[in-house]
């Protein structure tokens, strides 16, 4: 499997929960305030896997986009030992599919997963229920792409167990 068959792959998984997610808000009664709150946010973390974790609406080939990782690949990498080990030993075709099959994910974790994990923490210590709720939701809806990602990559026998 090469890079942008597994870029591809990837993607599909976050636009189909992504989709879901919007059929499920269309559906709820407009008086269900709190679940359409809900629903709201699941889908907005959805798009943000979408823009900032796969960069998806991009212009352009993939295969630049992923080029584009590539010579990230260090930096994304560096909080993950394990991953970044990976990524220095492969030759070059090898560092691509790494960085289509982890890059999204490390990027994700490191920027959004952390920051949300610690707010919801202090939320609840607060005792800020509201920013609990979204907080909360925020991470569960990440940590439901990680387990897809990491299932689909399992299955594949692609880089998967690399985070943990």
């Amino acid at each position: 499997m090469n890079a942008i068959e597994i870029d591809k792959a990837l993607t599909d998984i976050v636009l189909e929960k992504y989709s879901e997610c919007e059929n499920r808000l269309r559906a709820i009664d407009k008086s269900l305030k709190t679940e359409r709150k809900a629903i709201q946010i699941e889908l907005g973390m959805y798009g943000l896997c979408l823009r900032a974790g796969l960069l998806y609406y991009t212009t352009g080939k993939r295969e630049d986009t992923l080029r584009h990782f590539l010579r990230q690949g260090k930096m994304i990498f560096s909080k993950f030992p394990k991953i970044l080990q990976a990524y220095e030993n492969a030759n070059n075709e090898e560092q691509l599919i790494l960085v289509a099959a982890l890059r999204q994910e490390a990027f994700m974790r490191d920027q959004f997963s952390d920051k949300n994990q610690e707010d919801y923490k202090k939320a609840q210590d607060l005792g800020c229920v509201e920013e609990a709720f979204e907080l909360k939701i925020k991470t569960n809806t990440l940590n439901a792409v990680y387990k897809a990602w990491e299932e689909w990559r399992k299955k594949e026998k692609i880089y998967f167990n690399m985070f943990g």
